[in-house]
């Protein structure tokens, strides 16, 4: 059983006033439930993509991880959609190509708020004088964030939870998908918003994670309406108590954070970015930009992956906000993008 130190994660230290609890293994049935929707644990496992290639004869996807994962089956069907077909194909390149793809002003990479805003501690995929000038092109696909509770637990709202966690310091345990995952570090942020100490558990999936939640084993976590996390609501194994967003959900009827009693201005999300290559010029967005808006306007792909933003939200400035959005318990290594015409 392995251990996760609090103080093997710079920047990351809130995982109660001992070192994080260790970190379970444990079989259950959603380690086989199968969908269509991305799974998170993928999405941030396996993300890195890259597009290249002679832009006015087509786009070529060059992708780092299997066409079998989440990410790349997205792409697979984009390129697929009656909009790519004749514009895009799907190529693979290793992780180790990425940073010289990123500094070509003629590519196109897709990032996700993982890689662009990892924990601090944890390896930056992209040099940051590189990452700097990286331009915004659309956001590609975009799950927020909800709090889950196990599905007999007693808390109602975020209020509740949270003072129970302000009254009784460090006894409040949630748990995460491993060790500077998105979820240990949004744990960490949502803890130092409420001034709340809580104990982080790290465990090595999703499914245990859930199941852990049914068995009292952690107080709460974050989940999406998609994947492991939906199969986990369909079995009564867990329940969404607020969702760390703007606005509700109109598939689910759930309080915002703020509605619940927790922190206002808090959103967490899983999302996948399209960018251009360091110092692109608008030519290379422009060359995307028509192909993305035609994919999300096809009502075929979009009932396949529902996570894709509105056709409105295909815009630099969209991806741009949600950048703007995204918490962090240290500065940014990528702080400064340059302005383009296509917002």
């Amino acid at each position: 059983m392995t251990k996760t130190r609090a103080d093997s994660l710079p920047g990351l230290p809130l995982c109660g006033r001992d070192p994080c609890l260790p970190l379970h293994r444990r079989r259950s049935f959603l380690g086989r439930a199968a969908g269509l929707a991305l799974s998170t644990s993928a999405l941030w496992q396996v993300s890195r993509i890259a597009m290249a290639g002679p832009l006015q004869a087509g786009l070529t996807f060059n992708a780092t991880f299997p066409q079998s994962s989440g990410p790349g089956r997205f792409l697979a069907a984009l390129s697929h959609s009656p909009a790519g077909s004749a514009h895009a194909s799907v190529a693979q390149i290793s992780p180790a190509q990425l940073p010289d793809r990123a500094a070509d002003p003629q590519s196109l990479i897709v990032l996700s708020n993982q890689e662009l805003f990892p924990p601090a501690g944890t390896p930056h995929p992209i040099p940051s004088h590189i990452a700097a000038r990286l331009q915004p092109v659309a956001p590609l696909l975009v799950n927020p964030y909800f709090v889950v509770v196990g599905g007999s637990s007693g808390y109602q709202s975020m209020e509740q939870l949270l003072q129970h966690a302000r009254q009784n310091p460090g006894a409040i345990r949630y748990g995460s998908w491993g060790a500077a995952s998105l979820g240990h570090k949004y744990g960490a942020v949502l803890a130092k918003a409420a001034k709340a100490d809580m104990a982080h558990v790290a465990y090595s999936t999703l499914s245990d994670l859930y199941a852990a939640l049914d068995n009292n084993e952690v107080d709460w976590a974050l989940g999406t309406g998609i994947g492991p996390a939906a199969a986990a609501h369909r079995a009564g194994l867990i329940r969404y108590l607020a969702i760390a967003d703007a606005a509700r959900d109109p598939r689910r009827d759930v309080p915002t954070m703020a509605e619940s009693g927790g922190p206002d201005g808090i959103y967490f999300r899983a999302w996948l970015g399209l960018f251009a290559g360091a110092g692109a010029q608008g030519g290379t967005i422009e060359s995307a930009l028509p192909l993305l808006r035609a994919a999300v306007a096809d009502p075929a792909l979009r009932r396949l992956y529902p996570s894709m933003p509105p056709l409105e939200e295909i815009t630099p400035s969209a991806l741009q906000i949600y950048m703007q959005q995204e918490p962090s318990l240290l500065p940014r290594s990528a702080t400064h993008y340059q302005n383009n015409p296509h917002n």
